[in-house]
């Protein structure tokens, strides 16, 4: 069973190493149950919702709601439904490199939590998590302890883990090895990847991360409880990271400044070792810049690395086949609708038929009684032989004119 963060050794002092070991081990955790459920008919992937979408019955994806086994079934429109707006994710993060500037992604948590039910209690916790405290970088991906809401159900600290994309571009950007603190500042305005260890945002804002493209742990299951429309960005914890990062950038620039000099003095280290060029100055350092971000790139590895360039196309491709698959499912909508809308203009022309018939023959019988009316007046008000005259001297009625001239004679 893994040590719950506020059940650290020394609650008096804050030990950071010990923290990371206990986030580390509860998020060791959490994998291994998300693992253990992905292997259950319970998490609705993108896999599950293709093969449902695809196929030519309208058979339910059925899936059973977390751990009380609920079976909950959403119908082929529904799971189509999801998978544009998996989709649409990933359009409205869309931009160049990798991650999402922090600014994107505050405002999106900030215009969903700023209407409807979700204001008074969102403003309420932002009030009351005041610490958010930078304690490690690991090449660039920097760790952040955040206190919990007073209403939080743990009650112990959030690790929040943040990964600066353009960090490797930012310590060559200017050729001054002594500004790495500047260097650090723009990184920070550039694309960013996050991950929380709550549950806010493993079920509400995970997978969106994940197919939007800032995501740093994947997460492939729908949140088809807690977030269906996947609105919104980020949780608290990672909200309030994002201001530091946004609002007070100087003093957390300075010390990443200095984990960045520490890997620059490093790099250069390997420099030193082989390097071997013929030609240019600039060629040279041209080339030189290269092996450094290559060097870089290889040296990240771990969970943590970066897709592939074959993994890149394999999800290009799978997006240019999700694509096409709601464009056949909104021409095969498009054309039921046109049908519905054929027989609802066919039923309402016979229904407008109908009418304009009923019309006539009210309006035949009204004029049949009043020519009865003229016969009986001209037999001195005798029905029977006026009703005698009327059939006389009237041609083609029908059996039915003839019954209800005679009904209404009598009721007279």
């Amino acid at each position: 069973m893994p040590t719950k963060i506020g059940q650290l050794k020394n609650p008096g002092q804050f030990d950071f190493q010990q923290f990371r070991a206990a986030a580390q081990q509860i998020h060791e955790a959490k994998q291994r149950i998300r693992a253990s459920a992905a292997t259950k008919p319970r998490i609705m992937d993108l896999k599950a919702m293709r093969s449902t979408a695809n196929q030519k019955t309208d058979k339910p994806l059925i899936r059973a709601f977390g751990s009380t086994g609920i079976q909950l079934k959403y119908s082929k429109k529904e799971v189509v439904e999801f998978i544009k707006r998996s989709i649409k994710a990933k359009a409205r993060f869309r931009e160049k490199g990798q991650g999402v500037k922090a600014q994107i992604l505050m405002n999106r948590i900030e215009d969903y939590k700023s209407q409807g039910p979700y204001k008074s209690r969102w403003l309420k916790s932002v009030a009351e998590i005041r610490s958010a405290q930078f304690f490690t970088l690991r090449h660039n991906l920097a760790e952040f302890a955040v206190n919990p809401s007073k209403d939080s159900q743990s009650g112990t600290k959030h690790r929040v883990q943040v990964r600066f994309e353009a960090w490797d571009e930012a310590m060559l950007r200017d050729g001054q090895p002594g500004m790495y603190d500047q260097a650090v500042a723009w990184a920070m305005k550039q694309g960013l990847s996050v991950h929380c260890d709550c549950d806010d945002w493993r079920y509400h804002y995970a997978y969106l991360a994940t197919h939007a493209g800032f995501g740093i742990v994947p997460e492939t299951g729908f949140p088809k409880i807690m977030n269906p429309h996947l609105q919104g960005s980020v949780c608290i914890h990672i909200y309030k990271v994002l201001r530091e990062i946004t609002r007070r950038p100087a003093g957390l620039s300075k010390r990443l400044g200095l984990y960045m000099k520490q890997q620059a003095g490093e790099q250069a280290q390997k420099e030193k070792q082989v390097f071997v060029h013929k030609g240019t100055d600039q060629e040279a350092i041209d080339e030189l810049a290269q092996e450094i971000a290559n060097q870089m790139r290889m040296a990240r590895g771990g969970n943590y690395s970066k897709i592939s360039q074959s993994q890149e196309a394999k999800e290009l491709r799978q997006q240019m086949a999700d694509e096409a698959l709601l464009r056949y499912h909104k021409a095969e909508a498009k054309a039921k609708k046109a049908e519905q809308d054929k027989r609802a203009a066919e039923s309402a022309l016979k229904k407008a038929q109908r009418e304009a018939v009923q019309a006539v023959a009210t309006a035949r019988m009204a004029t049949l009684k009043e020519t009865l009316k003229a016969f009986v007046a001209a037999s001195g008000g005798d029905k029977a032989k006026g009703l005698e005259m009327f059939q006389r001297n009237m041609t083609g009625l029908s059996p039915q004119e003839i019954t209800q001239i005679k009904d209404w004679t009598n009721g007279q």
